[in-house]
């Protein structure tokens, strides 16, 4: 429902502007990778973690944390390479 609700809030707010060119194109890709990169790093720290039981962790509560961290940090290098003029 909240994946509908931000499709149709995104639709509504472009109007006639177009959807996508190579700039918006480049910054959806360098945050998607940025974003596995994150996650991968937090996979491997939970890992760790519970490996030398720091933690006690279930499974699904680790893959629910790093799935809202892949999702949280791919809309955040989104909006921060939005507001930088270029990525080199």
């Amino acid at each position: 429902m909240v994946a509908i609700g931000v499709v149709l809030v995104r639709r509504w707010r472009a109007g006639d502007q177009p959807e996508k060119d190579e700039r918006t194109n480049k910054l959806g890709a360098f945050s998607q990778a940025y974003s596995y990169l994150v996650s991968r790093i937090l996979a491997l720290a939970l890992f760790i973690a519970v490996y030398l039981k720091m933690i006690d962790s279930y499974t699904i509560a680790a893959l629910l944390i790093i799935i809202y961290t892949m999702a949280a940090s791919a809309i955040a290098f989104l909006l921060i390479f939005r507001s930088r003029a270029d990525i080199e």
